[in-house]
């Protein structure tokens, strides 16, 4: 009897050992997500402060003087040479072009006339109908017609020259800055100090501190 409890006894402790000795449970088994690799071209940028200057830089004058009545550009764009910027008023112009070619059809009729005069004292004074006297006073009238007439195409060309001036056109291609006169303003021809009367035009670009990649 003693035995068999003594045998009971040692069991019990055993079994009690046997539970100390057991390790703990484990963590949970962790959620892993998973995707597919991407496979692609990648670019590095290398950023610097920069600054762009133009190659060629324009200031545009009003040649002749007058009321701006058209603005044919905006801020910033990009124009052509050749491109009509801004209109001045071109009416007094055309007026004094007119005026200019009407001299011309006068001065004109006024050397025929003188020819035909000096031709009849030319033959006149052969049966001394005339003076030579009066011969010379008209071949001088002649050469004074023919004076007159080269003033009147000169002023004829200038006052088409002004008229062509009242279009102010791009010098060079590029990108105007921006407008100094309005619609309504009185502009003065060749007063390109007046802050009101220029244009400024950047023919392309470069830049001193450029975006660079890698």
């Amino acid at each position: 009897m003693t035995r068999t409890v003594a045998t009971i006894a040692t069991f019990a402790l055993l079994a009690a050992c046997s539970k100390g000795n057991q390790a703990p449970p484990g963590p949970p088994t962790p959620h892993v997500s998973v995707a597919q690799p991407l496979v692609r071209d990648v670019v590095d940028w290398d950023e610097y402060v920069g600054k762009f200057e133009a190659p060629q830089s324009v200031t545009l004058s009003a040649r002749v003087t007058g009321v701006v009545t058209q603005i044919l550009f905006r801020n910033g764009q990009d124009v052509k040479q050749g491109q009509p910027l801004f209109i001045i008023d071109p009416r007094p112009y055309r007026a004094t072009l007119e005026q200019a070619e009407a001299q011309i059809a006068s001065a004109r009729a006024t050397l025929i006339n003188a020819k035909s005069v000096a031709t009849r004292s030319a033959e006149l004074v052969k049966v001394q109908a005339v003076s030579k006297e009066e011969l010379e006073n008209n071949q001088a009238q002649v050469r004074t017609a023919q004076a007159s007439l080269q003033a009147a195409i000169a002023a004829a060309d200038n006052a088409r020259l002004n008229l062509s001036f009242t279009t102010v056109r791009a010098p060079v291609s590029g990108r105007v800055s921006d407008k100094r006169v309005s619609l309504g303003d009185q502009v003065i021809a060749n007063q390109s100090c007046s802050p009101r009367s220029s244009r400024s035009i950047q023919s392309g670009s470069r830049s001193t501190a450029p975006k660079a990649s890698t």
